[in-house]
C-alpha cells in the first residue's frame, strides 16, 4: 500500500546544520545545510512570526 504524501514528508527527520548540528527551521526553496549562525547571517523576516507559524488570513485586509 502507498504512504499518502503528507505522511511521506512528515515521517522525514528533521534538517540539521552541518556545522554545529542545530535543528533548522524549514523554508521553501532553501537548499542551505549550514544555519544562519554559522553563515554569519542575520534573519529579518518581511512579516511578524506568528506561534502557530502562519498568520490569519483576512478577507478584506484593508477594511477593520
Amino acid at each position: 500500500m502507498l504512504m499518502r504524501t503528507t505522511e511521506f514528508y512528515e515521517s522525514l527527520p528533521a534538517k540539521c546544520c552541518d556545522t554545529c548540528s542545530e535543528q533548522m527551521e524549514e523554508m521553501a526553496d532553501c537548499y542551505s545545510h549550514t544555519c544562519i549562525k554559522c553563515q554569519g547571517l542575520t534573519f529579518y523576516p518581511l512579516s511578524p512570526l506568528s506561534p502557530l507559524g502562519a498568520l490569519p488570513i483576512r478577507s478584506h485586509p484593508l477594511i477593520e
